[in-house]
């Protein structure tokens, strides 16, 4: 159940790890979550009215939000312990920090409200828009949803697609969901884009990220901190997930796609003997690559710091199971899977926090 998003640890109490939370059992809950003091702010919906809202949805939203209210990410204040949430059949009120919202369960939508006191509102819905985004895509593939936004002045239900390309076209109002409604102005949901953090439908960074501080210093005959070695088959778009947000994150990084020169297997040794870690983006099939081989040979024998990650996803073409990895693992490196550790990719917005602190804190650790 773990796997499918219904069962995760209840890590709220530090004296205990024998906890766990089933959220389905919730479905048979009796209690009801006291809402009548939150207080009301920014509010959205993943509206599932053009097919129906599927069993199991709120309730891996509930698993997921639990387990992420109990990590460091979440926290907005370092003083404050994490605070569990109150669950009922169909409401979840839920506190990341302290920033608290609302999930419940409205005909065929799952609606989310974010407290008027919360600092990041907007973080929070992108937070989990991404969260249910992991489930469209492993669980309920080929589900039609949407994102619909509710104005804070009128109350309006609009599109978030449809409200962006009014946005993008200079549009000062948009049809609202709801015919009785008629039309909503542009500007009444200005409150949801304040936090530059990007689209709240995509894992995509805003002007807002979080840069590493105190990037260190490149070394003597170093020109880059990372250099992203993959098999442009099966591991381009990933590595090139990657370079993009270490990138936004303030490092340099040497990626094939983006030399302007003229690119051969001399150029590609001569980045991997400049850069300061060598990272090997593990993906299906990785080691039938002749160029790969060489690189991974240059970083060995120039003694380059070495990272390792992998694709995580097993529902992406891309993803191999390590059997398949150490079985094709060269002889000059035979062993290599037990001296490096390797780090499973986090695409999704609310993972990628976690994981991109410790892949930098890898490439910098010795």
């Amino acid at each position: 159940m773990e796997a499918n998003m219904l069962l995760c640890p209840w890590r709220f109490d530090e004296h205990r790890d024998d906890e766990f939370l089933v959220s389905g059992l919730l479905s048979d809950s009796i209690q009801q979550v006291e809402t009548r003091r939150f207080k009301r702010g920014l509010t959205c919906e993943l509206d599932f009215s053009s097919f129906f809202l599927p069993n199991g949805v709120f309730h891996r939203l509930v698993a997921q939000c639990a387990t992420y209210a109990t990590q460091p990410d979440a926290a907005t204040s370092r003083s404050l312990a994490p605070r569990p949430p109150k669950l009922d059949a169909q409401t979840a009120k839920v506190f990341f920090g302290r920033d608290s919202f609302l999930m419940e369960v409205r005909g065929d939508a799952v609606q989310i409200t974010v407290s008027a006191t919360a600092k990041r509102p907007a973080r929070v819905i992108k937070l989990l828009v991404s969260m249910f985004r992991e489930q469209a895509e492993t669980v309920f593939n080929g589900l039609e949803w949407r994102l619909l936004l509710h104005s804070p002045t009128s109350g309006a239900r609009v599109s978030y697609h449809e409200l962006t390309s009014a946005c993008d076209n200079g549009s000062e109002e948009l049809w609202a969901v709801d015919e009785e409604d008629d039309v909503a102005d542009v500007a009444d949901f200005d409150p949801f884009f304040v936090e530059q953090i990007g689209a709240l439908d995509t894992d995509e960074d805003g002007a807002d990220v979080v840069r590493v501080p105190d990037v260190p210093s490149l070394g003597p005959g170093e020109d880059t901190h990372v250099f992203l070695s993959h098999v442009q088959s099966t591991g381009g778009d990933l590595a090139d997930v990657l370079r993009l947000k270490l990138e936004n994150r303030g490092l340099n990084v040497w990626f094939d796609q983006g030399y302007r020169a003229n690119l051969n297997q001399q150029a590609m040794l001569d980045g991997v003997r400049r850069t300061h870690t060598y990272v090997l983006v593990l993906t299906k099939g990785i080691f039938a690559s002749s160029a790969v081989l060489e690189e991974l040979r240059c970083a060995r024998d120039s003694e380059k710091h070495i990272v390792v990650v992998h694709e995580a996803d097993t529902h992406r073409a891309s993803y191999a199971s390590f059997g398949e990895y150490i079985a094709s693992t060269p002889d000059f490196c035979a062993g290599f899977f037990l001296e490096e550790e390797s780090l499973p990719v986090r695409r999704k917005w609310y993972e990628e926090g976690a994981f991109y602190n410790e892949l930098v804190r890898r490439c910098f650790e010795h």
